[in-house]
């Protein structure tokens, strides 16, 4: 099975920017400038495997589909089923993916790779070179799609054209890897702005940052993530040294390719999101995941957080549990996922409980914060084996990081 590189695609990307730059800058028409980034990012997903972009424009067109039935039905009787089948629809691939995860990548490649050569006719075969892969982007594209069901249900879009809804599809820049951008995100800055040396500069530095990060830090510790594999043949003392400079790597390593695609929106003139702010140096679990991935957490914080009562307090707690399961069960919907997010939601109903009980206090300075950071990184840390791990391999592992082998 292919393990793409994520880097492979963001040096596509980089070096077609040579020619997109330009182009998007020169011409203001705001119809081209959706249909072409669209475009791009088609042949970004046809260059790792054309049955990727074929899988893309199918799943697209539906979404499409579903968000214009939507936005026609919303305010009549049956307008809640055909909005909750809209979302199943969408969730559906994403779900069966995890819970059937060999047969599914079989069926995927199969599908996709027969209606890449019917579509394309001699071309399609071009795919027959590329290797088994998985649905990358999956994850992604469906939270995409399913915040764009949501607001067209809730009244903030009407039923968009199929141009808007390509354009927001494939966005060039988040096609892989996140953030999870909303349409509001990139809706109007589509029509173009006079900062154009400020973008290119402010980009470059942010993708310089992305690159750093992958780089100059991560990229010295992916050894790292033997811990996993060899950690029987490990005294505790290594263990642990492996498993901190593994929770170091696993965050700049996505703190950079979330900077690369950034940066790469800010070169043309898009303002998307931060996606992480510095969670490490938090001091408490809830501080922790408002800067984590923030992009995917906002998502859960508006469609589940807040729908499940987060804002009342007799029906926070609750809000809280299903919050964190739903971001563990992303991963993969597995028992040490539903044991990552029970220790995370314990931590955090823990932490809102003490704080509603304590007074306010005053400005902490840095001597008095480092112990708390220390402990908050310890206490993420520990969890980070659960997104690795099956679930055979949980409780040797976890004996053998207190010596007990």
């Amino acid at each position: 099975m292919l393990q793409f590189d994520s880097f492979t695609f963001f040096a596509n990307l980089f070096i077609a920017f040579i020619v997109v730059v330009p182009v998007y800058r020169l011409v203001p028409n705001v119809v081209f400038r959706r249909l072409f980034l669209g475009l791009v990012g088609v042949y970004l997903l046809w260059l790792i495997a054309p049955r990727l972009a074929v899988f893309y424009l199918a799943f697209w067109t539906l979404t499409w589909l579903l968000q214009r039935v939507v936005a026609v039905t919303a305010e009549r009787r049956f307008g809640t089923l055909v909005f909750a089948v809209a979302v199943v629809m969408l969730l559906a691939p994403m779900v069966i993916w995890k819970l059937f995860t060999t047969g599914f990548v079989i069926h995927f490649n199969l599908w996709t790779d027969t209606a890449a050569r019917a579509l394309e006719g001699r071309w399609g075969e071009v795919d027959l070179s590329r290797d088994i892969l998985l649905p990358l982007g999956l994850s992604f594209s469906t939270f995409r799609g399913i915040d764009l069901v949501i607001k067209t249900y809730l009244g903030a879009f009407v039923g968009l054209r199929p141009d808007e809804v390509f354009f927001y599809g494939f966005f060039p820049p988040v096609q892989l890897i996140g953030p999870v951008i909303q349409y509001t995100e990139i809706r109007e800055a589509v029509k173009g702005g006079t900062r154009v040396a400020e973008d290119l500069r402010e980009g470059s530095l942010l993708a310089l940052s992305g690159l750093a990060k992958v780089f100059l830090v991560s990229y010295p510790l992916q050894n790292s993530q033997g811990v996993f594999t060899f950690y029987k043949a490990n005294s505790v003392g290594v263990l642990w040294l492996e498993l901190l400079l593994f929770a170091v790597y696993f965050f700049f390593n996505f703190a950079g390719y979330s900077d690369l695609a950034i940066g790469a929106s800010k070169m043309l003139g898009f303002d998307i999101y931060r996606n992480f702010d510095w969670p490490y140096t938090k001091t408490n679990p809830q501080a922790f995941w408002n800067s984590w991935h923030m992009s995917l957490t906002h998502f859960f914080q508006r469609n589940v957080f807040v729908p499940f009562g987060g804002m009342r307090p007799h029906t926070q707690y609750r809000a809280i549990f299903f919050t964190i399961m739903a971001i563990a069960l992303w991963h993969n919907i597995s028992i040490p996922l539903v044991i990552f997010g029970l220790y995370h939601a314990a931590g955090l109903i823990g932490h809102r409980w003490l704080a509603e009980r304590r007074p306010p206090r005053s400005a902490e300075t840095w001597a008095q914060r480092l112990p708390k950071v220390a402990a908050l990184f310890t206490f993420f840390a520990i969890s980070v084996p659960l997104l690795e791990l099956t679930t055979s391999q949980v409780v040797p592992f976890y004996s053998a990081m207190v010596g007990v082998k």
